[in-house]
């Protein structure tokens, strides 16, 4: 049975975001689980670039419009480091996209 895979994308384009990217694709790896679709940052200076092969697509309006565009709410994962800026930018978008957990594989909970 193929299961579809959820079109993810990563939020922070900084080091955790890269790091984020490295555990789905191990999750990926066990079990295919994700889609990642690119990175979502404010930064100007990689807007339009690639990160380790993956696009950054737009800044964090980017969900915004695509969910009021698509009138359906895009998966994303949040990878902003800062515990202020994280609180304000989930905030922002939370009643724009649906959160998703990444969780590596081989984590014991």
């Amino acid at each position: 049975m193929n299961q579809k895979l959820i079109e993810l994308y990563i939020v922070g384009a900084g080091a955790f975001g890269r790091e984020t990217a490295d555990t789905i694709h191990e999750i990926n790896a066990v079990h295919p689980t994700f889609q990642i679709k690119g990175f979502i940052d404010d930064w100007a200076e990689i807007q339009g670039t690639a990160i380790n092969g993956i696009p950054v697509l737009g800044k964090f309006a980017y969900l915004i419009e695509m969910a009021k565009t698509t009138k359906e709410k895009p998966h994303a994962v949040v990878t902003v480091a800062n515990p202020q800026a994280k609180e304000k930018l989930v905030q922002k978008l939370d009643e724009y996209v649906i959160w998703e957990n990444v969780i590596h594989p081989t984590a014991i909970i």
